[in-house]
Order: structure tokens, then sequence, then C-alpha cells
């Protein structure tokens, strides 16, 4: 998916008014970095104001090293048990599909 497929960020993050345009453009990065650099994000609603909550507190390289720490502890957590217990940071679509129903 490229840029012109998201929808904007407005629409999308509850509070975006905590960022000033700068921490805007790094939100825009930073969801642009995850989006090439983890192949396990499919759909994940929350990132976006994960990211910008974040980003209000700690620096984008603080912010990005948070998340993908974030998502790499998700990925490798994936048995079965785990997966019962706690609630998934990350779904799939054929998840998200099986939930639905």
């Amino acid at each position: 998916q490229g840029i012109e497929d998201a929808p904007p960020l407005k629409e999308v993050v509850k509070h975006l008014w905590l960022l000033k345009p700068s921490g805007e453009n790094a939100l825009r990065r930073l969801l642009w970095v995850i989006q090439l650099t983890s192949s396990a994000v499919e759909f994940c609603p929350f990132l976006p104001n994960l990211m910008a909550t974040l980003l209000a507190f700690f620096s984008e390289a603080e912010t990005i090293f948070i998340v993908s720490q974030l998502l790499q502890y998700e990925e490798e957590s994936v048995s079965a048990d785990e997966a019962r217990r706690y609630p998934r940071i990350l779904q799939s679509l054929q998840q998200l599909h099986s939930l639905a129903k």
C-alpha cells in the first residue's frame, strides 16, 4: 500500500492536536518505516494513535524503538497459549475475518 491509499491522519488519530506540524510529519515517517520494515503488520488500527501519543513524550528515535520492540515481542510470542491469554497487538486479515463472524 502506498500513501495515496492511506486515510488522512486527522481522520485516524484521535489526538493529533498534541503534535505540532513537525510531529505530524514525524508520525507519517514512522508509520511509513513500520510499513516498510514489519511484514507482520497487516492491520493495526491503534498503531497511529499509539505512535502519536509516544511522539508527544519521546523523540522519533525513541518512539520507533519502543514500537519496534512491541512489534518484535508480538511477532515472537505466537504460541497458542499466549494468544488465548492475552489480547493480540497484531492480527492478520484472516484472524479479523474469523473474529467478525
